[in-house]
């Protein structure tokens, strides 16, 4: 017997004819016994399946001439991959038809007895649909106790351990496909907890190496969308309320920088990679926030942003996984810093702050003229953004390897800045990290509130006084009594007092 497909249909040992017509108690136990048929065939060749212990589950892919033999059950394969059968209404039933596909696979290891057949698209997509379709129901377990739990088991170790879904690169929508893949075996994570046969991180480090392989073969597939899926398991809220899937992510990209990392190099020659993508998320920024200020209210098309806000957090946690993914961006990232759009700036300059400040950063050695950029921002033509610099100061100076007298120069500027406001934001930043500093670096800070003493804003300097005072009671009450700068404050108290204006009395 041979089906419209071309090849034959032959039958395991005792086993009957399967076909839509039959009814659900005969169908499942003809499918039954075609299970239990294979299982035995797998016994006899030292590849049993159905155990959910890891150690006693490895699947052999010998090309013997046994498993080639055992391709006459191609037939069978092709015909259980009918959607008479692949949707069939009892999920009990496409279950043990999925779990008989997987025995049959692991048969034919390592051949793919479908490759250049004349079918191959067909079949092979229909195969992994059906296998991802199957393989989502383990999100509907319980506990391991649960009827389904060993079958959903044995379909998901065997399409693992065999590599099935890189078959995907036969296809040519094998882009959707593996996103399809990815989709699935992301969402397994998140009751890992429930189907996990083994510790945790075990199995989680078998799901690893599975994506690992399967990116590996894949990685001509790699689209926007694909990228786009991966990264936003990296930030915020996935991050906190999916800490598995996170983790998967994570792992999954450090893994893959050696292959992520040329692409990015070789942007000319590659369209879909997540630098590119990154950098026209950048440049369309401008765009979408100038067509935000002239459209008075209109709704965008956010699909030629899909990034959107999300962009500068993203460049920021790969830059914390390897800096290395992210170099070729930060010379775009710059750019940024001389937009036309205020808010493009600000969200640049909050962005390498971050990146300078990460402990032991030498960015600022390695890239100077970003670093010149960045620091210009401290006279930047905007209150507010000049305002913000001075208030991420504090976070730069937690990098010991910052140089320090730069930013101290900069919060010199601010201090004398046009702005009542910045110059009152300078002095209380100075206030705060001179409670904070040494003696050794004192001075500098001391100076520049003494200084603002004598600001024209009385509010700058009753708040320069105040610190004055403050200094003054800290040296009392330490014992350390510094005679030179508490002369000075005492000194900057009453030439305030001996003001004219009541105000200052």
């Amino acid at each position: 017997m041979t089906n419209e497909i071309g090849f034959e249909l032959i039958y395991p040992e005792n086993c009957k004819e399967i076909s839509e017509d039959l009814k659900p108690e005969e169908f499942r136990k003809r499918i039954n016994d075609i299970n239990n048929a294979l299982q035995i065939l797998l016994s006899r060749s030292g590849a049993d399946d159905d155990s959910v212990d890891e150690q006693s589950q490895e699947v052999e892919c010998r090309p013997t001439n046994a498993s080639k033999e055992r391709l006459k059950y191609a037939g069978i394969f092709i015909h259980l991959l009918s959607p008479q059968f692949t949707h069939y209404p009892d999920i009990d039933i496409r279950l043990r038809i999925c779990v008989a596909l997987c025995r049959m696979l692991t048969i034919f290891c390592p051949i793919n007895p479908f490759e250049n057949a004349s079918n191959c698209q067909s079949v092979i997509g229909d195969l992994l649909r059906f296998l991802n379709e199957c393989i989502l129901n383990i999100t509907k377990l319980h506990s391991k106790q649960d009827v389904n739990y060993p079958r959903l088991h044995t379909i998901l170790y065997t399409c693992c351990k065999l590599d099935v879904f890189t078959w995907c690169r036969l296809l040519d929508d094998g882009d959707k496909v593996l996103l399809e893949t990815l989709k699935t075996i992301f969402t397994l994570m998140r009751n890992l907890k429930i189907w996990a046969w083994s510790d945790e991180g075990v199995v989680q480090n078998f799901v690893l190496e599975t994506l690992v392989t399967l990116m590996h073969q894949t990685t001509h597939l790699l689209s926007d969308e694909i990228v786009l899926f991966l990264l936003k398991f990296l930030i915020e809220p996935a991050k906190s309320t999916q800490p598995h899937q996170h983790l998967l992510a994570k792992d999954l990209i450090l893994r893959m920088a050696p292959q992520i990392e040329y692409p990015i190099q070789l942007v000319n020659f590659f369209c879909h990679n997540n630098v590119q993508l990154l950098q026209n998320s950048l440049v369309k920024s401008d765009q979408t926030t100038t067509n935000t200020n002239e459209s008075d209210g209109e709704v965008l098309d956010h699909d030629h942003e899909p990034l959107g806000e999300h962009t500068y957090i993203l460049i920021y946690a790969l830059h914390t996984l390897q800096e290395s993914l992210v170099t070729p961006i930060l010379p775009c990232v710059g750019l940024k810093l001389k937009s036309l759009i205020p808010r493009e700036r600000k969200r640049a300059f909050r962005l390498l702050t971050r990146i300078f400040s990460e402990p032991n950063s030498t960015l600022h050695q390695t890239d100077p003229e970003l670093w010149t950029a960045f620091l210009s921002r401290f006279n930047d033509i905007d209150v507010q953004i000049r305002s913000f610099c001075i208030q991420m100061v504090p976070l730069l100076l937690k990098n010991s390897e910052i140089p320090k007298l730069q930013i101290f120069d900069c919060l010199k500027t601010s201090a004398i800045d046009r702005s009542d406001a910045v110059r009152l934001l300078a002095l209380k930043t100075v206030a705060s990290l001179m409670r904070e500093a040494k003696d050794d670096s004192i001075d500098n800070f001391f100076e520049l509130i003494h200084n603002r003493s004598r600001d024209k804003s009385l509010t700058i300097r009753k708040e320069a006084l105040a610190e004055l005072a403050s200094f003054y009671k800290r040296c009392l009450l330490s014992g350390k009594l510094d005679h030179e700068r508490m002369t000075i404050a005492l000194n900057a108290t009453l030439h305030m007092y001996y003001q004219p204006s009541t105000e200052d009395k």
